[in-house]
């Protein structure tokens, strides 16, 4: 997935919207104002997402980071 496709996903959740608290180019994805994921506007693409600590382990033995 390319920026435009990532941002398009999570955008799609219902109530997303999305800030940059930290600088001009994290942009932090957030529904009732609890944070869910995190992008980096630049390439390569960098993305952050919110999960249960149980399931992120299985998760990382899945997936290369």
């Amino acid at each position: 997935m390319n920026f435009k496709e990532t941002d398009t996903y999570l955008l799609s959740k219902k109530g997303a919207t999305f800030d940059y608290p930290f600088d001009d180019v994290v942009r932090v994805y957030r529904v009732a104002d609890k944070m869910f994921a995190l992008m980096i506007e630049e390439e390569p693409l960098s993305i952050n997402l919110k999960c249960n600590p149980f399931y992120a382990l299985e998760l990382r033995s899945l997936y290369e980071g």
